[in-house]
């Protein structure tokens, strides 16, 4: 990996204490409470001891960040994108074009 390149996890602190809306800064137990998942979990995805966690786990994540930054949707539907991106997971055509599946012709 590219030393300038960003693990999943810097990638993730990053947008919780400085994305999005800067004056809400978001602290790892509160997220980690937010998104019910177990605060040392979230903390070892930061340190980059877990380099890839479950889909669930980041959407989790994205939608507790959402909430408590009190992201519009597509802010949020972006988000999600990135974090789901950084941490190597493949997304639908649709979803990489934002698209919700009522939008989709079959």
């Amino acid at each position: 990996m590219n030393k300038n390149e960003k693990n999943f996890g810097a990638f993730l602190r990053q947008i919780r204490l400085t994305e999005v809306r800067e004056n809400v800064k978001t602290s790892l137990r509160k997220l980690a409470e937010e998104a019910e998942i177990d605060p040392a979990y979230l903390s070892r995805i930061e340190r980059g001891e877990i380099q890839r966690p479950g889909r669930e786990t980041i959407e989790k994540i994205a939608a507790a960040l959402c909430r408590m930054k009190e992201l519009q949707e597509a802010e949020c539907e972006e988000l999600n994108r990135r974090l789901l991106l950084k941490a190597k997971y493949k997304l639908s055509d649709a979803a990489l074009l934002g698209l919700k599946p009522h939008q989709i012709s079959a």
